[in-house]
């Protein structure tokens, strides 16, 4: 786990601890559907978090809904510039 961030198939997922339930948990970042997953230590979370992403594609793919991914882009266009221009004149 880097950043507490995992990463797989092109899906990133969040990575907590719940010192309450003694349990690694997270979801899927970026998308609107839920997905969850946990683990009783980084490997098993590692490995559930696979499995997780691999069954949201298969159910996606079954019910015949296109999966969802996360919009992540690091080019700043010309709209960036103008609203930062904008605010900083406020």
């Amino acid at each position: 786990m880097n950043n507490n961030i995992l990463e797989y198939k092109g899906y990133r997922g969040s990575a907590e601890y719940s010192a309450a339930d003694k349990i690694f948990w997270g979801q899927l970042m970026g998308i609107s559907d839920s997905v969850t997953y946990e683990g009783n230590n980084q490997s098993e979370l590692q490995a559930d978090f696979e499995a997780a992403v691999n069954d949201y594609l298969e159910t996606c793919a079954e019910i015949g809904k296109p999966p969802e991914r996360e919009i992540r882009t690091t080019e700043t266009t010309n709209n960036d510039i103008q609203l930062r221009r904008s605010y900083a004149t406020i």
